[in-house]
Order: C-alpha cells, then sequence, then structure tokens
C-alpha cells in the first residue's frame, strides 16, 4: 500500500484542522479603528456590520486597540453601524468584494447614543492592507458588457497581463482557458495545471489535464477576484494565479429575469480566408435561452436563488490548408454544440451567530468537433460531459473576535470521448479510420488534419471530495489565520487509448519532391500532386517520428489505473495548511506574513520503481534529471513562505504603496503518470506506444536517406524513425496491422496483478515514454513585486506594479534521454541498438527506440509592468483599462528542445510584449445603454525553422533557423529582430550551409524568401452592445439589445507556418476564431437579444 505520511505528519495535519482555513477566499473582510475626535482609539465600541440584501448582521467590539475586524463575510454592500455610550451613533457604508478587505474607519464624536451620523461610505477600490497582485470583476461588468460565448471567464482579460482563449469545446470540458502573467491556462504538457479555479471556494479545476472542468451560467456569477502575484497564503496549491468565482443569492426582495440571445449566418462575416466551394455559404445558428429567480422564503432567515440556461449552437469549424496540395480539402464542417446549465443555492441565518449557504451547480453539455484546430470530420470527436459541484459553507462566530468558516463540497465529473462516426466524413473530408495524422512535413496546418482522433477514444470519470475551514482571530493588531485545506481525488480512464490505432506523420507533396532527386527514379512513382481522397492520402510518404505522447502505435489496454495494484493508482490527497497574519504595525503601515505547506500523495506512482535496465539512462545522467531507479515519492518538504507590506501615504489617504515576495509551488497534471506504469510496472500494465523502429521492413524497393544518401532498407529491417524515405502510409499500415497482434500477444498475455515481478515492460519491449525520474522536483516559483495604488478623484483609482515571477524546475516535456535519433559522428544510443527488432530477449541490454522521461529542468522568468486604471459608476459611466508591459523568457518544450547537451539554447520570449484592454458602459439619454470591450495584442514570437535536416547530430529535423547561424537567438523574432534580420541570417545559412549534406543525409536546401510574407501580427478587437430599457411601473424593465464582436471586422490573420523552405512561408492560414465560435477577435458577427427583469 501506499505510505501516504509519517504518524508525526499527521498528529500536525489533525492539529491543524482545529484552527483550518479554505483554500481560497470567496469572502470578504471588513475592517477598522474606532475613534473618537482627537484621534484616540475607543476601545469596546459595540460594532454592527449588516448585509443590505438580505439583513444579515454580525455583531463585535473594538479591542483595546480600537481594532475590529469582520471577516467571512459575502461580497455585497453592507451598512457599519459603531456605539458607544456618550457618543453618537456612527453609520458609514462599505462594500465588500471577495478575497478582499475593505478599511473602514469610523470617527466617533461626543453625543447622545440616539443621535444617527452618517459619514461618506468607503470604497473598496483601493485594499489598504494587501499586497497581493488581483483585481475583481464585478457583476455590473458581468452583466454589462459584450461577451461571445457569455462567460464570465472572458472578463479575467481585463486584468492587466491576462489573456482568455477558447478552449477546445469538443475535448475535455473548457469553453475558455485563463492565461495569467503567459502561464498556461489549458490543457498542457508543461508544468502545473493553470490557475487555481474556486467556484465559493470549491475546487472545479481539471486535476488531469488543466484548466477548468465545469463550465456555468454568467447569471449565477456575483463576482470573482483574480489574483496573478503574492496571492494570500490561503490561496491554496497554485503557481500560476487564481480565480476565485462568487455566485448570487437570493435576498429581501423577489427579483428575476428571463432572457433570450440569437446569432446567426446572416449577421456574421465569412468564417475563412476563402469562400468554400463545398461550402459557400455555411449554416450557423446559435440559440440562448435561460432565466433566474431569487428572493426570500422566510424575510431575514432563508433565500434562495435559482437559474437555468440553454446553448444549442450548429456552429461551423474552418478547415484552410497551407500547401496547394491540400487545398482539395478546404471546407467548413458543421460542429453542433449543446449546453445545460443549472445552480440552485439556499442561505440560511440559523441564529445571530451562525449562517448556512448550500448550493448545486450542474453542467452537461454534448459537441461534436476537433481535438484541437481545424482538422477534417474524420479525427474529430463526440465530447460529452457531466459535471456537478455540491457545495455547503457554515460560518459561525465564535467570539467578538474569533470566527470560522468551514466549506465541504463534492464534485463530480465524467467526461466521455467517442470517435467520429464514417458518416461524419464526408467528401472532401478524407482519413476516416485510419492511423491520427499528427502533423505533414511541410505544412503549418495540417496538424491532427485526418485520420482517427489522436487522443482517444476515452473515458474518463473524476470524483473529489474538499474539506476546508476558517478561524481567523483578531488579537491586539493581528489578524491572526490559521488553516488546512484537504481535497481527496480519485481518477479514472475506461479506457484512454491514445493513437487508435497509430499516430504518425507525413511528408507532404511538395516536400518530398525536393528531396526526390536524391532517391532513385521512380521511387516516388505514386506520389500525388494533390490530396483529392483517402487513397491519395495512403500514397504520401510516412514519417514516422520517435514514440511520445501522440506519435507511435498504441497497444494495449489504456484503461487507468492499470491492471497491476489497481487499488493504489488514480488516488491523490492534496493538503494545504498555512498560518497567516497581518499586522497592523502602525495605522498607516500594515505587514503581511505567511506560511504554508503543501503535500500531494498521489501525484506519482510510488508503489513502482524504475527496473535495473534503465540505470545506464538515469544513473549515468544523460539528461541531467535526479538520479537513481527508487519510486517517485511525494515531496515532504515543500514549505511556502511569504512576505508583504502596505503602506498609506499621506494624511489623505490616498496612495498605498505595497510590495513583497513569497514561495509558491504548483502541481502536476495527473495523465502526465498514466503511461510510465506500462513501462516500469509488470509486462502488460496499461498501454504503451511503439516507435516504428519496433517493426521491420516488408517490402522490397524502400529507400531510406541517411548520412551517405537514400539506401535500400533490407527486409527485415527496423522502419527509420526521423528519417525521409519512400515508404508509403499505406505501407507502413499494412506492416503495422500484420505486426501488431504477435506484439500484442506477447506483452498482453497474463499480466501481473499484485504482488512481486520479475520482469517489466520496459524490459522487452527496449523502449518507453513518459516516465519520471526517481525524484520529481515539483514546479514552483519565486514572486515578487513593489508598486502603488493612488485614488485620482472622481471615482478613479491608478495602480501600476511592477511584478516578477520566476518559475523553477518547469517541466521541459518528454524527452528521448535515450537519445535513439542521434547521427552525430555515429554515436550509438545510451542503450545501443538492438541487433534484431523486435527484440524480447530479457538478456539483452539493448532499445529498439526512444526512452522519453519527464524531465524537471526548465526555468522561466516573467517581468511585467502593470498597470490598471478603474472608474466607479458615477456620472452616468464607469470603465477600466489594462495594460502590461511584459517578458516572459522560458525554455521551450518537448520536440523543441533541439539541443539535449544544453536545454538553455532554446531559452527565449514566450509572450506577446504589449496587452492592453479597455472596457466601459456610458448611460445614454433614453434609457439607451452603450457598452465597450476592447483589446489589442502585439504579435506574437516566432521561431523560423528548417524542416527535413539535422545540422548538430541530436536527431531533431525541425532544425531551428538561430541554431544553424550566429546572430539570432530562440524565439527573438517581434521581440527585437525583424524581417532585416531574417534576411540578413538567410543569406548567411546559404553561404553557410546550402548544398551540404546534413547528419542525417539530407541536402540541406537553399532558402529563399517569399517576395510577400508576414511574421504575424497584432489582434485588435473591438466588441460593442446597445441596448434600450423600458420600464413598467418602476418595477419591471424590458432590454432590447444588439451586440457587435470584431465590429470593424479586423482582419486578425493567423500565421501558422514559419518553415523556411515550405512554399507557404509566411502566409496567412487563418483568421483569428476560425477554430472556435466563442471568444473575441474573430470575423465580425451580430448577436442580439431580449430580457425581462424584475
Amino acid at each position: 500500500m501506499v505510505k501516504l505520511a509519517s504518524p508525526s505528519m499527521l498528529h500536525f495535519l489533525l492539529l491543524c484542522s482545529a484552527f483550518a482555513l479554505h483554500a481560497q477566499t470567496p469572502t470578504g473582510t471588513i475592517t477598522g479603528t474606532v475613534r473618537d475626535e482627537s484621534g484616540a482609539v475607543i476601545p469596546n465600541a459595540a460594532v454592527t456590520v449588516t448585509h443590505k440584501a438580505t439583513g444579515l448582521t454580525r455583531a463585535m467590539a473594538a479591542n483595546a486597540e480600537g481594532l475590529y475586524a469582520a471577516p467571512a463575510l459575502q461580497p455585497g454592500d453592507y451598512e457599519v453601524r459603531a456605539e458607544m455610550p456618550s457618543f453618537r451613533t456612527l453609520v458609514r457604508d462599505a462594500q465588500v468584494l471577495a478575497g478582499g478587505t475593505t478599511t473602514v474607519d469610523l470617527a466617533m464624536s461626543p453625543g447622545a447614543t440616539r443621535e444617527v451620523v452618517t459619514v461618506e461610505a468607503a470604497s473598496a477600490q483601493i485594499n489598504f492592507e494587501s499586497h497581493t497582485i488581483a483585481g475583481v470583476i464585478e457583476r455590473e461588468n458581468i452583466q454589462d458588457l459584450p461577451l461571445n460565448g457569455r462567460s464570465s471567464l472572458q472578463l479575467a482579460s481585463l486584468e492587466p497581463g491576462v489573456t482568455v482563449v477558447a478552449g477546445a469545446s469538443s475535448q475535455f470540458n473548457a469553453m475558455f482557458n485563463v492565461s495569467i502573467l503567459g502561464a498556461n491556462g489549458g490543457a498542457t504538457a508543461g508544468s502545473g495545471v493553470g490557475p487555481l479555479i474556486t467556484m465559493d471556494g470549491g475546487v472545479i479545476n481539471d486535476e488531469v489535464e488543466g484548466g477548468t472542468s465545469m463550465n456555468f451560467s454568467q447569471e449565477v456569477v456575483q463576482e470573482f477576484q483574480l489574483s496573478s502575484v503574492n496571492f494570500d497564503a490561503s490561496t491554496g496549491i497554485a503557481a500560476a494565479g487564481s480565480v476565485n468565482i462568487v455566485t448570487r443569492s437570493g435576498s429581501n426582495g423577489f427579483h428575476g429575469s428571463a432572457y433570450f440571445y440569437f446569432r446567426d449566418h446572416n449577421m456574421a462575416s465569412y468564417p475563412g480566408l476563402k469562400r468554400s466551394a463545398f461550402n459557400p455559404n455555411p449554416f450557423f445558428a446559435r440559440r440562448n435561452p435561460g432565466a433566474w429567480l431569487g428572493g426570500p422564503i422566510k424575510k431575514d432567515r432563508l433565500f434562495f436563488f435559482f437559474s437555468y440556461e440553454h446553448l444549442n449552437q450548429t456552429s461551423v469549424i474552418t478547415e484552410q490548408n497551407d500547401l496547394p496540395s491540400l487545398q482539395p480539402l478546404n471546407s467548413i464542417w458543421p460542429s453542433p454544440l449543446r449546453y445545460n446549465w443549472i445552480t440552485s443555492r439556499f442561505d440560511y441565518s440559523l441564529s445571530s451567530k451562525h449562517t448556512l449557504f448550500v448550493r448545486y451547480s450542474h453542467d452537461g453539455n454534448r459537441n461534436f468537433g476537433p481535438y484541437t484546430g481545424t482538422g477534417a470530420p474524420s479525427a474529430w470527436v463526440y465530447n460529452t460531459n457531466w459535471s456537478d459541484q455540491s457545495i455547503a459553507g457554515l460560518t459561525s462566530t465564535l467570539t467578538t473576535s474569533l470566527v470560522n468558516d468551514l466549506r465541504l463540497q463534492y464534485h463530480y465529473w465524467q467526461n466521455k470521448g467517442p470517435n467520429a462516426n464514417a458518416s461524419d466524413c464526408q467528401l472532401p473530408c478524407v482519413g476516416y479510420g485510419l492511423p491520427g495524422i499528427t502533423t505533414m512535413v511541410g505544412s503549418g496546418t495540417f496538424t491532427y488534419g485526418a485520420g482517427n482522433n489522436v487522443n482517444g477514444p476515452q473515458f474518463h470519470q473524476s470524483r473529489s471530495i474538499q474539506l476546508s475551514d476558517v478561524v481567523t482571530w483578531q488579537k491586539g493588531s493581528h489578524r491572526l489565520r490559521f488553516g488546512i485545506d484537504f481535497e481527496h481525488m480519485r481518477t479514472a480512464y475506461k479506457p484512454w487509448d491514445v493513437c487508435d490505432p497509430a499516430c504518425v506523420g507525413l511528408y507532404s507533396p511538395e516536400s518530398t519532391r525536393a528531396l526526390a532527386p536524391q532517391f532513385p527514379a521512380g521511387a516516388f512513382a505514386t506520389l500525388p500532386t494533390l490530396i483529392r481522397t483517402t487513397e491519395d492520402l495512403l500514397n504520401v510518404p510516412v514519417f514516422p517520428q520517435p514514440a511520445a505522447l501522440y506519435s507511435g502505435v498504441g497497444i494495449g489496454n489504456g484503461s487507468f489505473p492499470g491492471v497491476y495494484e489497481h487499488a493504489q493508482g488514480g488516488v491523490n490527497s492534496r493538503i494545504h495548511p498555512y498560518f497567516a497574519d497581518s499586522w497592523k504595525v502602525r495605522p498607516t503601515f500594515t505587514l503581511n506574513l505567511g506560511l504554508g505547506y503543501d503535500l500531494e500523495t498521489g501525484l506519482f506512482s510510488s508503489f513502482l520503481s524504475r527496473p535495473q535496465y534503465l540505470a545506464p539512462i538515469l544513473n549515468g545522467q544523460t539528461g541531467g534529471v535526479p538520479s537513481g531507479l527508487g519510486a517517485t515519492q511525494p515531496r515532504y518538504t515543500d514549505f511556502a513562505p511569504q512576505i508583504g507590506f502596505a503602506w498609506i501615504v499621506g494624511a489623505s489617504k490616498k496612495t498605498v504603496i505595497r510590495g513583497g515576495g513569497g514561495l509558491y509551488w504548483d502541481t502536476q497534471g495527473v495523465w502526465q503518470q498514466f503511461r510510465q506504469d506500462a513501462s516500469i510496472g509488470p509486462v502488460g500494465d496499461g498501454r504503451i506506444t511503439l516507435a516504428a523502429s519496433a517493426f521491420t521492413n516488408i517490402f522490397p524497393n524502400i529507400y531510406v536517406l541517411g548520412p551517405s544518401g537514400a539506401q535500400p532498407l533490407a527486409l527485415g529491417a527496423p522502419l527509420p524513425v526521423n528519417a525521409v524515405s519512400n515508404l508509403t502510409f499505406g505501407q507502413f499500415i499494412q506492416i503495422m496491422n500484420q505486426q501488431v497482434p504477435a506484439i500484442e500477444a506477447r506483452l498482453f498475455a497474463n499480466p501481473v496483478t499484485h504482488g512481486a515481478y520479475s520482469t517489466s515492460g520496459i524490459q522487452l519491449t527496449k523502449q518507453g515514454v513518459e516516465i519520471y525520474p526517481a525524484e520529481f522536483p515539483l514546479v514552483h516559483s519565486y514572486q515578487t513585486s513593489i508598486g502603488f495604488q493612488r485614488e485620482l478623484g472622481h471615482d478613479m483609482v491608478l495602480s501600476a506594479d511592477w511584478a516578477r515571477r520566476q518559475g523553477v524546475h518547469t517541466n521541459l516535456g518528454e524527452l528521448d534521454l535515450n537519445r535513439f535519433a542521434r547521427t552525430a559522428d555515429g554515436l550509438p544510443p545510451v542503450i545501443p541498438r538492438c541487433a534484431v527488432t523486435p527484440d524480447f530477449n530479457l538478456d539483452h541490454q539493448c532499445s529498439t527506440g526512444g526512452i522519453t522521461f519527464w524531465v524537471p529542468e526548465g526555468r522561466s522568468v516573467y517581468n511585467g509592468l502593470l498597470v490598471k486604471l478603474q472608474k466607479r459608476f458615477s456620472h452616468r459611466y464607469h470603465f477600466i483599462a489594462s495594460y502590461a508591459l511584459q517578458s516572459l523568457m522560458q525554455t521551450s518544450t518537448g520536440g523543441n528542445v533541439v539541443n539535449l547537451d544544453n536545454y538553455f539554447a532554446s531559452y527565449g520570449p514566450a509572450v506577446v510584449r504589449h496587452n492592453l484592454n479597455v472596457a466601459g458602459v456610458v448611460n445614454l439619454p433614453w434609457r439607451f445603454t452603450l457598452s465597450v470591450n476592447s483589446s489589442v495584442l502585439s504579435a506574437n514570437p516566432i521561431n523560423p525553422i528548417i524542416t527535413g535536416i539535422d545540422l548538430n547530430g541530436a536527431g531533431n529535423t525541425n532544425f531551428p533557423l538561430f541554431e544553424a547561424v550566429s546572430g539570432l537567438s530562440y524565439n527573438c523574432f517581434n521581440q527585437g529582430c525583424d524581417k532585416s534580420d531574417l534576411t540578413k541570417t538567410v543569406g548567411d545559412f546559404n553561404t553557410t550551409w546550402a548544398g551540404k549534406r546534413g547528419l542525417n543525409g539530407s541536402t540541406v536546401p537553399r532558402l529563399t524568401l517569399p517576395s510577400n510574407y508576414d511574421l504575424g501580427t497584432p489582434v485588435i478587437t473591438q466588441d460593442f452592445r446597445i441596448t434600450k430599457e423600458v420600464v413598467f411601473k418602476e418595477r419591471y424593465r424590458f432590454s432590447a439589445f444588439g451586440e457587435f464582436f470584431n465590429a470593424f471586422n479586423v482582419s486578425n490573420l493567423v500565421y501558422g507556418n514559419f518553415t523556411l523552405n515550405s512554399v507557404a512561408f509566411g502566409q496567412p492560414t487563418a483568421r483569428v476564431g476560425q477554430a472556435s465560435t466563442f471568444g473575441s477577435g474573430g470575423p465580425r458577427a451580430i448577436q442580439i437579444g431580449g430580457r425581462f427583469s424584475f
């Protein structure tokens, strides 16, 4: 059994649970000091905080220092009342925001208690006590701004340095992914799982892949807090920021709304670069009705809120290819989707000291579309999701200075992803039932372009139980918090049959013809000029690559946990105790201290050691990963200290200088352990992917381009990897179909289910993928910031912060540390090649393919100037403007790592330089309202490559220009390098390399830049909404509105091909939004609708 923790650790956790705190804060705090007119503190003053919407109250008393605090308050508007004998009663309004602290200082004057003095309301725009860089998107923006997709998460981009992109609606369950300061926001093979996302304190992340596992109606969101840097210790296990969503509740008044949104193709620009002959006028329709109702069941005691929303859309996906040979495959394909969102919430005041809420939310949807990109429907997937969240919270005032907040959640998510049906693939769709085509050399668009979905079929269930609790104690000038968050997760796949039956690359007709003179005459006699049919596709040369995530022939059952020690797999307990103190050193200076501890018990298969077979790699240190052959164990030493300050400058209290730093740990996507068990576990324990080198040639007249030119491939010889040959896709399928049954029979006949075993899977396969080293340090970041907030007057606040996030031990992805594909100086792999293939002899210490490991040796550094100007609603308008001048330098991952001896050779920019967002609402005469949501993103950094050559012997045949000649660095274009630099370095390349033979045998081509090309362009969009409201009897309202997305129809071209020896280099391949009809920046579209409210 897995040892979860030592007895001393368990005692520590039990102790912490007595003072537990929730991992993310869906509540806010009101705090302040009670003084008299001379400035002297007034101890023991009675302070009452009342929630205006529900009448719920919280009573407390100022302590000896005159301080009071009301933590764990539901976001909303409050009245703060202070009473003391011989003083007039003082009343001051205040707003509480999620995760924020509103300072409400109370200056009382002598007089009778019955005399009531009302003073100016306290604003939550400036946080006088926190150093966290965070912002809150409030209900008024969620309700009023135009959103193509109607997800409140889209408004996260209003915070500086944040971008939001549409997710793959037909894979997993995230309509949108949020990226904070360049961190990946969704499914990724990199580090972490993106920002931590919670609803009312309950985690709704997709713990397997990243991003969110649940969508919800924007109507249920009261507000959400987004934290970018130096977030509070209560946030939990996260290094890439957090999104903290707070749902709406009922009030003492009955309120409700019914609405309908509609959009179709008659109100939209054409969704592609060129009009398709197969579908010149594609049908599109979005129908989006819904309603909500909230109010009292018992006034001041019991409230309800219910919401239902339905989204029915017949959308289209535009397939626009770049190469001339692929033009017959261009089309526009229907992609239907259906969503149903339900939420019900009840809030109950049990007594003056205890309040309770319970909520249930459901997300049910079914979609048909691409896993990623815009390939043919043969590669699409039917994606069905059922995601539920059930959560309850109990807030208790234990004493006037001690408040406890308890949360309990159960989250269930089921995802089904069967492949497309034969009827879904009609011409010009090609490739149904074939191995998934992951890439086509020479093309930047034909990625996952045809064949089966490479990531399935898959059927998945995740369950989690989360318990969190908070105690906040106002002790003198210290506001102390003690806490723990405990989340227990179970994950099961039945199955995840990746690469079914295989994932392969192809060589494009254009690239093949460029190399044909190096082969014997007639070697490519069946090569098509245009690919029109599946038969044409089968006659294109195959380009097998080393086994990896989406590369190789899939064999075996992909269920997880595997058959060996089945009960121990797929279980993870996440434990986060912490302590924090907000210490008011002086009335104008607050020092924030925190210490967290992060432990996850099930990220790794800690019951499986690495076999001795891997010793030459792991103990020989050929890749820089931690050495050793033991089982990968949980990390027991991951502490997270934080320190920061907030300093109020000047008597006017209009300026706050803030700064701080801290250490933050992240997690790993659960999926990254799925396939290693088949290698290091007993034979037959899970699904494996084998490289083409595990199969042998059965066809005569096959030639492979090598260091000495095109040479015959003998019958019975292993198939080449990362080498050009005239073996066609169809011939490869015949080889695979003939040889797979014998391999399956040898590897999966009698798998061991428990106990000792003598043979690991990799000892027979002699290749493997996605293996964790014996020690795997988790990614963490050192975060620092310094900045200010300044009240400018006219309800405007300016904030400016310099922020730095340095990521350490970022995951470089899976790298072949066996170096099977290298060609430099004739060096063999680390574990020598086998003399025969396949080789099932246990006595042979040899390899038949690559052996990839997760390599935690990367680094990232974000530096940014984050600026935000925000105006609260007054004088008929409000707005938010945010800007980030930023740089993110990081090591590239996976196949982009071109030098296994120097990972930092591919270290460079990874985020746009400029990110500007402006949004606002103006109330016009005659009850018209204009809403604006605009953004500008500069061009992404790019890295031009030359395909088909290997100049350093590492085996990577997508060779970057910066590695071939001096004068450039990785990803420098659009980040300091321009077209003149490209022209010069292409000339240098031709002088140095053109006509020579690469280490893989290919003749290095002479590069010619097109007469007209681009290196990418900014993405600019302006979305507008115009609303007309009609009021009946002061209570009933009807609104009619029209929304204009990308109103000026800015082209926002996508450039997907930066292969210098491709005819499509630097040519536009799509418009933003072609792969999804949600989000901003796509072709202009108009949406209309109406809403009735009361």
